[in-house]
């Protein structure tokens, strides 16, 4: 009797304790919603990759990929530059491909996560006031057009060194372009620009000042030293 008493107690206590794990996970699925960025992001895709054709004999591509390897750069490059350009916005470019765990961090976090910048976030927290208020009075929309390109691939490689990355990374001293690998086009002048890999000291020690100095260098913001944005 005490040993089957035993065994119905410790089964009640276990199903107790498995309904408490539901209810904890459950909970913790709820927070990470209500976590979600509220409004706009600031970084919108530049282009639908669904209106690209794959490239005729391609293998490998993921079901839902981040880097489309089995699209053609050079177009996807192009349909994009001529939206930034149409827009007026800044076009920012990641190099990277799926397979790369910090590539895919990126895109979870600072990108289109739950960390992920929206406009409104962006122009009060990573701008300063005098940043922000020529921001507002230039552009219309404040959104920068974003997109990937994987660099493993040979059309990928290929833009690399016909736009100029390939040769950034190698004034920084890689013989290839290391991922992810940022960098910023402003459409109407040409100019490219890149904090990617600069030497120890004179990099952005954050992803945000990373991408405001992109912005200040291409052109669509004044610098502002009022705010000291360490390097690392």
């Amino acid at each position: 009797m005490e040993t089957t008493k035993r065994v119905r107690e410790e089964a009640f206590g276990m199903r107790r304790a498995a309904v408490s794990l539901l209810a904890a996970l459950t909970f913790a699925a709820c927070s990470e919603e209500a976590a979600a960025p509220q409004g706009p992001l600031v970084f919108e895709k530049a282009i639908d990759y669904a209106a690209f054709q794959p490239i005729e004999g391609c293998t490998g591509e993921r079901a839902k990929p981040t880097y489309f390897k089995c699209l053609d750069a050079q177009q996807l490059y192009d349909a994009a530059f001529n939206q930034a350009r149409e827009d007026g916005r800044p076009l920012m470019i990641v190099w990277g491909f799926d397979e790369c765990p910090s590539c895919m961090k990126l895109e979870k976090t600072e990108l289109s996560g739950r960390k992920a910048w929206t406009v409104d976030r962006f122009l009060k927290d990573a701008l300063t006031p005098a940043q922000r208020d020529a921001a507002l009075a230039s552009q219309d929309d404040y959104r920068i057009l974003t997109l990937k390109i994987d660099i493993r691939r040979p059309s990928g490689e290929a833009l690399a060194d016909k736009i100029g990355v390939t040769r950034i990374s190698r004034e920084r001293g890689h013989d290839r372009v290391r991922t992810p690998f940022i960098t910023l086009t402003n459409a109407e002048t040409g100019a490219l620009v890149s904090q990617a890999e600069l030497g120890e000291g004179f990099r952005p020690c954050t992803r945000e000042d990373e991408f405001v100095l992109n912005l200040v260098e291409a052109g669509f913001l004044p610098d502002d030293p009022s705010r000291d944005r360490r390097m690392c």
